[in-house]
């Protein structure tokens, strides 16, 4: 068996520029592959957005998002620096806060049309968030701006994507909002 001159060469020069082919066709597809999972975590953020008043579960959003359950939380978490269930709350509560500001509807009421299916985990994740019950957070928003509310946070939402956060709206008062937008 004899071979010709450089054969090695030769075949290493094939073997090269057949990486180096797979290796262009892999880097040209790459920003396909990682604007995939955001397109899927946007379709749950937006289907959060929408549906908020139903129960929503992450196996939903997962397959809504055409990922296994717990690499959507992951990814989640990573684009937006909260759990699918905090984001959830998060919407709900924002939606309560308006309520609660807006009418004269009881507190059951409110958590139930804001998609909580039960009382006493709405008040403990609105104290939690707020820094108050539901029914002090109205009682001390209602008051004139001489006398701002003791331990109540302002209600707040922000969506935060990979780093950045894109806008932030504070309620002060049933009637003045301050928007921050950041680029």
């Amino acid at each position: 068996e004899r071979r010709p001159p450089a054969y090695e060469l030769r075949v290493r020069a094939q073997l090269l520029e057949m990486f180096a082919g797979l290796a262009g066709s892999a880097a040209q597809s790459a920003p396909q592959r990682e604007s995939a999972p955001a397109q899927g975590i946007k379709a749950a953020i937006e289907y959060i957005q929408g549906n908020y008043r139903q129960p929503i579960t992450v196996s939903q959003l997962a397959e809504l998002s055409h990922m296994s359950s717990g690499h959507f939380c992951r990814l989640f978490k990573k684009y937006t620096f909260k759990t699918p269930v905090q984001y959830i709350n998060g919407v709900r509560l924002s939606a309560a806060t308006d309520l609660l500001l807006e009418s004269d509807r009881k507190v059951l009421d409110v958590a139930f049309d804001t998609g909580f299916n039960s009382l006493s985990y709405f008040i403990g994740v609105f104290k939690q968030s707020m820094g108050c019950t539901p029914t002090e957070f109205r009682r001390r928003q209602g008051r004139p701006a001489k006398n701002p509310a003791k331990n109540c946070r302002p209600a707040a939402q922000s969506l935060a994507i990979r780093g950045k956060v894109w806008y932030t709206v504070i309620r002060i008062s049933p009637h003045q909002n301050v928007k921050e937008s950041y680029p």
